[in-house]
């Protein structure tokens, strides 16, 4: 049996660790699409998109920039 995670969106893999779905979420910050795609394509919020982003810039990563 499994569960599902109530903060995925359908759609997207329900067991997907908070770890994988950050390095996700770098990963298509790499390719400078928009946080709520990001989101939408994650799984998560689009203000989990914007705390990874906080955390990159304060490690000094540079990043993509998106209209």
């Amino acid at each position: 049996a499994t569960t599902t995670d109530p903060g995925v969106q359908s759609g997207q893999a329900p067991n997907r660790s908070r770890e994988e779905a950050r390095a996700a979420v770098r990963e298509l910050l790499g390719e400078g699409l928009p946080d709520r795609e990001i989101a939408r394509r994650v799984g998560v919020s689009p203000s989990t998109v914007a705390a990874v982003k906080k955390a990159m810039r304060s490690e000094g990563v540079a990043m993509a920039e998106t209209a």
